[in-house]
């Protein structure tokens, strides 16, 4: 089946939505194929990854019969002792969750009763907002003033407590968290769509996460992912950082790089390419495995193990300044 007639079925069962709200739910899964194709699939492999048209109207008709209603307004603080503040809306109609802060971290978990809950904090010197505008809920700063204090990975300067997002697990959202000075957690989250991580001066940690695709990067902090899993697009680095990795899937695509640290890969699989780059910092793997395999280090060693027999790996390996016990070059199935 091509997209054209995918399309068309899932128009077809999608009979309990308006106009308006079947184009928005079309167009939805128009991104998730052409993305798809865009990483490498053809489209009809592509559209063989999507759920069947029926399964996929009965998604489609939660995420996106009615606009959500949200549960405040925004007032700004007065005074600068912070103030606890909660965001309630329903699912409904929910396509991206934006998150910015400065001064605090923000932590993504699944809710307990199928509704969104955000809780932030805010006050006079760092003003954050929450709001609901069509189908997005953004978090967003309006004044910050930097703070010298430095507390925890998670909170960073400022706000000990940090932000808070509660969402269904099995929701299908595209989530974009960003933050300053604060560390980024994201952990069992079933469905996610697109995912954008990106924190300076903070630690960032998934765990147990499904998505289409993951882009996530830190400065000044450890990285540390564990069985998570994109269908099609997985980076994953940091800068002046440790990177920890286990347990990880992508059928297209797995980068994972460090500057300035150490990198810990374990039993992640790529059944396309996997590629792990480190400068001036060590490298360990075990249990690799893809249809190609790209490992590069400065400064530092590269230890490990991977499945097989060597003769199984096309090998292609040098090094300057260093000791090397694989061939330079050998024939085999998969390219090392």
């Amino acid at each position: 089946m091509n997209k054209e007639m995918y399309l068309n079925e899932l128009k077809k069962a999608l009979s309990g939505l308006n106009e308006q709200e079947k184009e928005a739910a079309l167009a939805f899964c128009t991104e998730m194929i052409d993305d798809r194709v865009e990483a490498g699939l053809t489209e009809e492999a592509a559209v063989n990854a999507m759920d069947a048209p029926a399964q996929m109207a009965e998604k489609l008709a939660v995420d996106f019969k009615q606009p959500p209603q949200a549960a405040a307004s925004f007032a700004p603080p007065q005074s600068n002792e912070w103030q606890k503040m909660v965001l309630r809306c329903a699912p409904e109609g929910i396509n991206h969750i934006n998150l910015q802060t400065t001064n605090m971290g923000i932590k993504a978990i699944p809710s307990k009763d199928g509704q969104i809950t955000l809780t932030y904090f805010t006050r006079a010197q760092n003003v954050h907002e929450a709001t609901v505008e069509g189908d997005a809920l953004i978090l967003r700063e309006i004044k910050s003033v930097s703070s010298r204090n430095f507390f925890s990975f998670f909170s960073g300067p400022g706000c000990r407590e940090g932000v808070t997002l509660e969402l269904p697990a099995d929701m299908m959202v595209n989530l974009k968290m960003q933050s300053k000075n604060g560390g980024l957690s994201l952990s069992d989250m079933q469905m996610l769509m697109h995912v954008d991580m990106h924190t300076t001066n903070g630690g960032l940690s998934v765990s147990r996460v499904n998505c289409i695709s993951l882009d996530i990067k830190t400065t000044n902090g450890g990285l540390a992912l564990s069985e998570t899993k994109a269908k099609t697009f997985f980076d994953a680095g940091t800068t002046n950082g440790g990177l920890a990795v286990k347990d990880c899937f992508c059928p297209l695509y797995l980068s994972l790089h460090t500057t300035n640290g150490g990198v810990a890969v374990a039993n992640c699989v790529s059944q396309n390419h996997l590629s792990i780059r480190s400068s001036n910092g060590g490298m360990k793997v075990h249990n690799l495995n893809g249809a190609s395999l790209a490992l590069h280090t400065s400064n530092a060693p590269i230890t490990g193990t991977l499945p097989g027999p060597q003769s199984l790996w096309q090998i292609e390996s040098h090094t300057t300044n260093g000791r090397n016990n694989l061939p330079a070059s050998q024939p085999g199935e998969k390219p090392l």
